[in-house]
């Protein structure tokens, strides 16, 4: 957009040019003929394990060249889950006795004592305190 005063201590403008509209479609041409095919590219890399880096909760795949890709940053997606879990306010998610979970049905089951009676008999004594589990 150009503008000029029209004279010396009038308040008006005067429109010199302004940007185009758009004019209308043209007919579509004739498709082009289709080009030739490329050479066949690289296979994909395989990740073949992970690097883990605990202190910084990130971790890089290594690929089957042995050189190691770009970082994933897991910190955040571990705060989230601490966060949503409560599990930073002291509220451990554990079941405790009087409390029902999902599988309490399951140490009702014979097959569930049977397994605990041949535990005990095996195993007599806690391997953490060395006391007597039988009761």
């Amino acid at each position: 957009m150009a503008t000029h005063r029209t004279s010396a201590g009038e308040d008006g403008w005067q429109l010199l040019c302004r940007s185009g509209s758009r004019g209308p479609a043209g007919e579509v041409g004739p498709r082009g003929r289709k080009g030739e095919r490329g050479a066949r590219g690289e296979d994909g890399r395989e990740i073949v394990s992970w690097y883990l880096e605990r202190a910084t909760y990130r971790v890089f795949p290594v690929f089957a060249d042995g050189k190691m890709g770009p970082e994933l940053n897991l910190r955040g997606l571990f705060e989230q889950f601490v966060e949503e879990n409560e599990l930073g306010r002291g509220i451990i998610l554990m079941a405790t006795r009087g409390s029902p979970v999902a599988w309490d049905d399951f140490y009702k089951t014979a097959r569930w004592q049977r397994l605990r009676k041949f535990q005990l008999i095996q195993h007599p004594l806690c391997k953490f305190s060395g006391e007597s589990r039988m009761r």
